[in-house]
């Protein structure tokens, strides 16, 4: 992935010992500062061994503050363990989203934010599908301090998490800063099932706008359901534009089965681009890493051009 960035002929790697420091404040917006004094609270766990949450609250619960109970109260799903070096991972990804934002303040008009742990799934007050703090979330907020902010997640699985964040932050705004849509696989067959389901014209920005999408998505029917969402978003009138942007609707990813192939990826970024306006990419999932260089190359290209 590295190679890809470096070897692409217009854009420039800044690299995370270059960045300015997150201000915790955003941090504790976007999540609850209980979700976040826990996440910082797992540096104090033994070494790399990771721990898995193994009990969940049942809707009707009280708070605890067991750890192991900590783990399953502050998760929702088991795919997300802690070690002592995860919050500094994610805390790292996510300084990298914040100052994507922020280079976009300052005029960049494209700016992609390249971190692992991914973000989109980590909601207001939890974790969840491989993702601590939400990235997007943060580049999003971050952005709206200046204007409008639409966030178009073009990931396989359904940026719940965001969602989440600002259905919280914005509840029942008539006029929300930031609105969020998403166009993913069908929640009733693939990860996260309790969220994604695809809405009607008449729901309220505020709730998040869903495209929920069948198996076997080609090129041609996913690009008629981009080019109805690059609309609304141009209806909208928005001043920024953040895309999560995952790889695993790749044809051969190991996790999705729709069926993108890798110069697509090149169409999709220059739909975005002819929206013209500022624009933050973060990274996502894509689980085929021996093609995943190839499609990021693909990606950019239409960015560049």
């Amino acid at each position: 992935m590295e190679k890809a960035l470096l070897n692409s002929p217009n854009s420039e790697v800044i690299y995370p010992e270059e960045f300015t420091p997150l201000p915790i404040h955003i941090l504790k917006v976007v999540h609850s500062s209980d979700y976040v004094d826990f996440l910082t609270s797992t540096k104090e766990g033994k070494g790399r061994k990771y721990r898995y949450p193994s009990v969940f609250p049942p809707r009707r619960s009280s708070q605890t503050r067991q750890p192991n109970g900590l783990l399953g109260y502050y998760s929702c799903d088991m795919y997300t363990p802690v070690n002592s070096k995860i919050a500094s991972a994610a805390l790292t990804a996510a300084t990298g989203a914040y100052n994507a934002a922020q280079a976009v303040l300052r005029g960049e008009k494209t700016t992609y934010a390249v971190g692992r742990p991914p973000g989109h799934h980590a909601g207001y007050d939890y974790m969840g599908g491989y993702c601590y703090i939400n990235n997007s979330a943060v580049a999003a907020y971050t952005l709206s301090e200046q204007g409008r902010v639409a966030v178009v997640d073009v990931d396989f699985h359904h940026g719940n998490g965001t969602e989440d964040i600002f259905k919280t932050l914005q509840a029942e705004q008539e006029e929300p800063k930031v609105i969020t849509i998403s166009i993913h696989a069908d929640p009733n067959r693939m990860f996260p099932y309790f969220s994604g389901h695809s809405t009607t014209p008449d729901t309220p920005f505020w709730q998040g706008i869903n495209y929920a999408l069948g198996p076997d998505i080609t090129n041609q029917e996913y690009d008629r359901v981009l080019n109805k969402v690059l609309r609304q978003v141009d209806d909208l009138r928005v001043d920024y534009l953040v895309v999560p942007i995952g790889y695993d609707t790749h044809e051969a990813d190991p996790i999705g089965d729709f069926k993108l192939t890798t110069p697509y990826y090149e169409q999709i970024s220059r739909r975005i681009m002819e929206l013209g306006l500022p624009t933050v990419f973060i990274q996502e999932g894509g689980y085929n890493t021996e093609l995943l260089a190839n499609n990021i190359k693909s990606f950019i290209r239409g960015i560049e051009d």
